[in-house]
Protein backbone atom coordinates (compact mmCIF):
# COMPACT_ATOMS: atom_id res chain seq x y z
CA UNK A 1 0.00 0.00 0.00
CA UNK A 2 3.01 1.94 -0.08
CA UNK A 3 1.78 3.99 -3.46
CA UNK A 4 -1.29 5.08 -1.36
CA UNK A 5 0.56 7.11 1.31
CA UNK A 6 -1.38 10.07 2.48
CA UNK A 7 -0.66 13.33 1.21
CA UNK A 8 -1.90 16.71 2.06
CA UNK A 9 -2.82 17.93 -1.25
CA UNK A 10 -0.87 21.23 -0.85
CA UNK A 11 -2.59 21.44 2.71
CA UNK A 12 -1.56 20.74 6.41
CA UNK A 13 -3.83 18.59 7.92
CA UNK A 14 -6.37 21.09 9.64
CA UNK A 15 -8.24 18.20 12.00
CA UNK A 16 -8.88 14.87 12.89
CA UNK A 17 -11.89 15.19 9.98
CA UNK A 18 -9.31 15.95 7.66
CA UNK A 19 -6.90 13.08 8.36
CA UNK A 20 -10.47 10.87 8.14
CA UNK A 21 -11.22 12.07 5.01
CA UNK A 22 -7.56 11.27 3.75
CA UNK A 23 -7.50 8.37 5.26
CA UNK A 24 -11.42 7.19 3.25
CA UNK A 25 -9.70 8.78 -0.14
CA UNK A 26 -6.52 6.50 0.28
CA UNK A 27 -9.03 3.24 0.98
CA UNK A 28 -11.05 3.78 -1.82
CA UNK A 29 -7.79 4.87 -4.36
CA UNK A 30 -6.75 1.06 -2.97
CA UNK A 31 -9.60 -0.99 -2.93
CA UNK A 32 -9.98 0.15 -6.88
CA UNK A 33 -6.84 -2.25 -7.08
CA UNK A 34 -8.79 -5.02 -5.29
CA UNK A 35 -11.75 -4.21 -7.60
CA UNK A 36 -14.02 -3.39 -4.26
CA UNK A 37 -16.51 -0.51 -4.59
CA UNK A 38 -16.25 2.81 -2.42
CA UNK A 39 -19.24 1.12 -0.53
CA UNK A 40 -17.55 -2.12 0.94
CA UNK A 41 -14.54 0.16 2.18
CA UNK A 42 -16.82 2.82 3.49
CA UNK A 43 -18.44 0.12 5.55
CA UNK A 44 -15.36 -1.70 6.47
CA UNK A 45 -13.35 1.14 8.16
CA UNK A 46 -16.90 1.69 9.95
CA UNK A 47 -16.56 -1.72 11.26
CA UNK A 48 -13.39 -1.53 12.20
CA UNK A 49 -13.22 1.89 13.06
CA UNK A 50 -15.90 0.72 15.65
CA UNK A 51 -14.05 -2.21 16.66
CA UNK A 52 -11.30 -0.64 17.40
CA UNK A 53 -12.44 2.11 19.64
CA UNK A 54 -14.26 -0.71 21.80
CA UNK A 55 -10.74 -1.99 22.43
CA UNK A 56 -9.44 2.02 22.73
CA UNK A 57 -12.57 3.10 25.22
CA UNK A 58 -14.68 0.11 26.08
CA UNK A 59 -18.11 -1.46 24.20
CA UNK A 60 -20.21 1.60 25.99
CA UNK A 61 -18.17 4.31 25.00
CA UNK A 62 -17.70 2.77 21.50
CA UNK A 63 -22.05 2.11 22.02
CA UNK A 64 -22.87 5.68 22.90
CA UNK A 65 -20.32 7.36 20.54
CA UNK A 66 -22.04 5.10 17.81
CA UNK A 67 -25.46 6.29 18.82
CA UNK A 68 -24.64 9.97 19.37
CA UNK A 69 -23.58 9.70 15.54
CA UNK A 70 -26.63 7.82 14.24
CA UNK A 71 -29.05 10.37 16.04
CA UNK A 72 -26.94 13.28 13.84
CA UNK A 73 -28.36 11.82 10.74
CA UNK A 74 -31.01 13.39 8.93
CA UNK A 75 -33.55 11.66 6.75
CA UNK A 76 -31.83 13.72 3.48
CA UNK A 77 -28.63 11.97 3.81
CA UNK A 78 -27.18 15.12 5.21
CA UNK A 79 -25.63 15.06 8.49
CA UNK A 80 -25.46 17.28 11.53
CA UNK A 81 -22.23 16.93 12.99
CA UNK A 82 -22.46 18.42 16.21
CA UNK A 83 -19.90 19.13 18.51
CA UNK A 84 -20.07 18.53 21.90
CA UNK A 85 -17.69 17.69 24.93
CA UNK A 86 -15.15 14.95 23.42
CA UNK A 87 -16.42 15.56 19.42
CA UNK A 88 -14.23 17.84 18.19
Amino acid sequence: MDKYKLTTKGKSFMSKHGLAQELLEAGYEYGKTLNLEERDIAEVMITSSIQELVRLKGAQFARNYVDYELDSMSEKDVFEIQRGPGHS
